[in-house]
């Protein structure tokens, strides 16, 4: 599961000096799906007769005979076991003298009363392409290429566009990593990979935070991976022209935009595109001097935190809602928020028809199990970026619930204005739901 905005910000923000924590991607690590053929050693327990013969030759029994006089059963019975004991280097057989005697393996196998023997098996693998290197990341977290597509993550490239080798699945590596699932034998150990198979190419999805140094306009990043920052990825992505490789470049310095100068056009034109407003009421210009200018990574958990905790009412405004994971995130919230009667206004600047289908059957799911706490409007001159929760509002250039695969190549981290005076709020949300 991604680590949330507001715990990233508390662990990371500070890890690069000169630099500030501006922004978060979800990013695809492509991974290979192997199946590996290995020649394994297994360590097993001796059969009981086996292990008789074995201790009975090192105290000196060293015929058929007498060892089968010592455990009480048939001569053939100890030949036949005796025999495979010779065929697996345990023992030597003298036939001009029918006796048997300890080889050092068999020394050994008669003081552990185990033996060790070969085998082949397969073991299903998963092979890293941006570090190159075999992995315990779990099947079920990865994603088809597709799907990464259509959550609008960006997919990072592989390390080398060669096919993997047999080399390349380091035998320690792969030692280490089928111990710890537990599908490797105890006291067993893999010497050799014989072969490779490709089964799938898929893509883990992992978090890439961004930071801009705005003295110089500069970005760096670090990969996210189970909640701690890879420089094996980091330097293995550099390697691949970093975030320039990725069309990923810093935006030029650009005057301070204020959110909340559209949306006060808007509360007195109904409009965010005319022309400027000369004339304000009290409270607008209470709003503006009431708001406290907000980093954009701190926009980010400010979101994280409204639609998980509001507690009596959710306003979000965006330019529209598309599929992906942002979308899945906040329906889960809604929904939540929905069954603990918390009134819900969205806001979206697209046309109806132009809604998806299943988020169209959202609503209407909604609507009929919640009459009366869900309402979606679809106002085309509505301020997109505003989240207002409880006592709490943000007025962001944030479209909070768009999804688009066609990234941009100069990345975006607006920063946003936030009134937390509860007044205020409350004469906003008056306001805005008219």
């Amino acid at each position: 599961m991604a680590e949330s905005i507001s715990s990233i910000a508390d662990k990371f923000a500070k890890v690069r000096p000169g630099y500030q924590l501006v922004s978060v991607l979800e990013v695809g690590l492509p991974v290979t799906l192997l199946s590996v053929s290995v020649l394994a050693q297994e360590r097993k327990g001796l059969p009981l007769l086996d292990e008789f013969i074995l201790r009975g030759v090192d105290m000196g029994l060293t015929s058929s005979s007498a060892i089968a006089q010592l455990c009480g059963i048939q001569q053939s019975l100890v030949v036949s076991a005796a025999a495979n004991q010779v065929a697996s280097g345990n023992l030597l057989y003298d036939a001009s003298t029918g006796r048997f005697e300890l080889t050092t393996v068999g020394h050994h196998a008669a003081k552990e009363l185990s033996i060790l023997r070969p085998v082949r098996t397969e073991y299903r693998v998963n092979f890293d392409r941006v570090s190159w290197t075999p992995t315990g990341y779990g099947e079920n977290d990865l994603l088809s290429k597709s799907e990464c597509r259509r959550q609008g993550m960006i997919m990072l490239p592989p390390l080398k566009t060669s096919p993997i080798s047999v080399n390349d699945v380091s035998v320690p590596r792969l030692n280490s990593l089928v111990s710890r699932k537990g599908r490797l034998a105890a006291q067993s150990q893999i010497l050799r990979v014989q072969q490779l198979r490709t089964r799938h190419h898929k893509f883990l999805p992992i978090q890439m935070l961004v930071y801009h140094d705005s003295q110089r306009a500069e970005l760096e990043f670090g990969i996210l991976i189970g909640g701690s920052l890879s420089k094996e990825h980091e330097f293995a992505l550099l390697s691949a022209g970093g975030l320039a490789g990725l069309g990923i470049a810093a935006p030029e310095p650009v005057p301070w935009r204020d959110p909340v100068e559209g949306l006060r056009a808007y509360l007195s034109t109904g409009k965010t595109d005319g022309e400027p407003v000369t004339e304000q009421s009290t409270n607008d210009e209470k709003m503006r001097s009431g708001s406290e200018i907000r980093p954009h990574i701190a926009l980010l958990a400010l979101y994280e935190r409204a639609i998980s905790s509001a507690t009596a009412r959710l306003l979000v405004s965006s330019d529209s809602w598309g599929d992906g994971p942002k979308s899945s995130t906040f329906i889960l919230a809604v929904d939540r928020l929905l069954r603990s009667e918390v009134r819900v206004e969205i806001i979206l600047n697209q046309d109806e028809d132009e809604l998806q289908e299943s988020v169209r059957q959202q609503i209407l799911s909604w609507q009929k199990s919640f009459p009366g706490l869900l309402r979606v409007r679809f106002d085309s001159h509505f301020p997109s970026g505003l989240l207002l929760w409880d006592n709490s509002f943000l007025c962001t250039w944030i479209d909070w619930l768009r999804t688009t695969s066609d990234r941009p190549r100069t990345i975006q981290f607006p920063d946003g204005a936030q009134i937390s005076d509860g007044r205020q709020v409350d004469a906003l949300w008056e306001r805005l739901l008219q």
